[in-house]
């Protein structure tokens, strides 16, 4: 019955990291669009696009990037507060 209850801590412990790994994977690809945004934002300065297209497009990058770290933020917690139950 303990190897069982090993194994079963073990399976946890990994779904947990694996939560993390996707997370963190997932942040980054969304926080890659804020920084294609970023760049994006820098070259219409530098060649003299309207203003207030690049005011959109740099308020769109900073939505996309605070709402993604607030959700990155929330996942890591949840994910902690599940593996701290469940173990």
């Amino acid at each position: 019955m303990v190897e069982n209850n090993e194994k079963y801590q073990y399976v946890k412990l990994i779904k947990f990291i694996t939560e993390i790994i996707v997370g963190s994977l997932l942040f980054v690809i969304v926080a890659g669009v804020a920084i294609a945004l970023s760049l994006l934002v820098g070259y219409l300065k530098s060649n003299g696009y309207d203003q207030y297209i690049v005011m959109g497009i740099q308020t769109s990058e900073y939505i996309i990037f605070i709402c993604d770290m607030l959700l990155f933020f929330r996942f890591m917690w949840c994910a902690y507060r599940r593996a701290w139950r469940e173990l």
